[in-house]
């Protein structure tokens, strides 16, 4: 498992050299990311990702959202199916074969137009201060070699009164779905994830990581400590996933 992050530190050798690992490890693994990830959630993730850009307020529809870790675009797409919404998208990661994909996936769509495509260090955001209305990360946030550092960026990019929405897994309160989900989670996934990917290391270390993230970092306490206001969260599927949501202030 790899250790627990720690917060309110300067990066390190250490956290330049695990987040090269990450982004190599994405990297690898795109070509069967997408079909995985519908695949491993019985197709969940789906309406995951609708509930969860559906927590935006008509505000941000004609403005302009980060989509912070956005692997190969499922979150930006959803966002552009909602209703009313004909704003643009700033689709960020550090994987560029991610984005390559994320790239063509909007050509394909013909969505090219109301998307950017950047390349980046979500710990360092190539934005300027109070420069977008709304952020947004989907099963992201964990993987930052300092998660602190990624919301402090979040709300220095945000204007006031600018909107947050994360989803990310979570810890299921109830003890018998907790148990049937770490049994699935911890054995079932890395193998599938392993067999089809071919790539096993990948998908054991995303399951660790939900484990070391959920079980050392607070986002509620932490968003709340860095000066987000109306901090929410609502657990959905037993509560495997949760949506948190926020406003920075006026």
């Amino acid at each position: 498992m790899p250790a627990p992050m720690k917060k309110h530190i300067s990066v390190s050798s250490d956290k330049m050299k695990k987040n090269s690992e990450i982004i190599g490890m994405f990297d690898e693994i795109v070509s069967s990311y997408d079909f995985l990830n519908h695949f491993l959630s019985f197709g969940f993730d789906y309406g995951w990702r609708k509930k969860a850009v559906k927590k935006f307020t008509p505000g941000i529809n004609n403005g302009k959202v980060l989509d912070l870790c956005s692997g190969t675009g499922d979150l930006t797409f959803t966002l552009l199916k909602r209703q009313n919404f004909k704003g643009e998208v700033l689709a960020l990661d550090g994987s560029m074969q991610m984005l390559i994909k994320a790239r063509k996936r909007a050509a394909n769509r013909d969505k090219g137009e109301r998307i950017k495509i950047l390349q980046g260090d979500a710990e360092k955001l190539p934005l300027k201060d109070s420069s977008v209305n709304a952020a947004m990360a989907a099963f992201g946030i964990r993987n930052l070699p300092d998660a602190r550092k990624g919301l402090e960026e979040i709300f220095r990019a945000l204007k006031q009164g600018g909107e947050l929405m994360i989803l990310e897994f979570s810890a299921p309160k109830n003890r018998v779905v907790e148990i049937l989900f770490g049994l699935y989670f911890s054995r079932v996934l890395p193998f599938l994830g392993g067999l089809v990917s071919k790539r096993k290391s990948a998908y054991s270390y995303l399951v660790s990581s939900v484990y070391s993230f959920s079980g050392t970092f607070d986002i509620c306490a932490e968003l709340k400590e860095i000066g987000f206001e109306e901090v929410k969260k609502e657990m959905l599927t037993m509560g495997i996933v949760s949506i948190y949501n926020a406003k920075k202030g006026y």
